[in-house]
């Protein structure tokens, strides 16, 4: 929650956070994966401020099952 950057969300997914059992993923997907989903996921917490965008996602996510 206290990440603002997309470095510091690439650092998260690759050695994970100790103590919450979330793991790394370093060693299981590409480094480019990796970037990737950290610019999703900063993609995600920027539509989170929008509810209407986040509300459109949600529902194309929803529609996906």
């Amino acid at each position: 929650r206290s990440i603002t950057d997309v470095s510091s969300i690439v650092q998260r997914l690759m050695y994970g956070v100790t103590g919450s059992g979330m793991p790394g993923w370093k060693d299981v997907v590409t480094d480019d994966q990796l970037w990737e989903l950290a610019y999703y996921v900063q993609h995600l917490r920027e539509t989170g401020k929008d509810l209407k965008a986040r509300n459109e996602l949600m529902d194309k996510l929803k529609a996906q099952q």
